[in-house]
């Protein structure tokens, strides 16, 4: 799949960051100062170190490819270090950015306007920077908390296709021994 070539059936299994904002650290420790975070040895695994990381590797020209859902991290990118971004639209279709919204999206706890606008607006500055071509029409939806009944009709009114999902109820997420979950529960006696 390329942003030329889209997806049209079936499921597409692959790997795609979720870099949460403000989860259980702040923004900034995420992106800079992560020696805080769970694994974390010296702050290495940051989003800064990862997307310079990113950045060499898409210098060589060795076939690697990257994905990145959140751009609220690449305008901060962007800002530190300007050449990394053109490092990334210079990968062409190396470089993916699935969604493009600024931040992960939810679909049930805010207002369908809030969204529309996070895609909006990531997408826009997407392409004001250049990264226009490395925009996918899918829609990036990581928590599988429950989605609106409408999604399907507001997605295809903003022109994305397809759609990213993790947590799919039943699926392990690092549990051992998991087991498929009954999304119904047990049949409840009629009255």
């Amino acid at each position: 799949m390329t942003s030329k070539t889209p997806f049209t059936q079936g499921i597409l299994i692959c790997p795609t960051t979720h870099i949460d904002w403000d989860w259980v650290y702040t923004f900034d420790q995420y992106y800079a100062s992560n020696s805080q975070a769970s694994g974390s040895s010296g702050g290495r695994d940051t989003v800064q170190n990862i997307f310079n990381a990113a950045g060499s590797l898409f210098s060589r020209r060795i076939g690697f490819a990257f994905s990145v859902t959140e751009v609220g991290y690449l305008q901060r990118y962007a800002r530190d270090n300007p050449a990394g971004i053109t490092a990334f639209a210079e990968a062409g279709e190396d470089f993916c950015l699935m969604g493009g919204g600024i931040t992960s999206p939810d679909n049930l706890v805010c207002a369908g306007e809030l969204f529309i606008r996070n895609y909006l607006v990531g997408r826009t500055w997407a392409k004001q920077v250049g990264l226009g071509g490395n925009l996918y029409d899918s829609a990036w939806l990581p928590d599988d908390f429950g989605h609106d009944p409408q999604l399907p009709v507001v997605l295809n009114a903003m022109g994305l296709t397809t759609a990213g999902l993790s947590r799919v109820p039943g699926s392990p997420q690092g549990r051992r021994g998991p087991r498929p979950s009954t999304p119904w529960g047990p049949p409840s006696p009629r009255s």
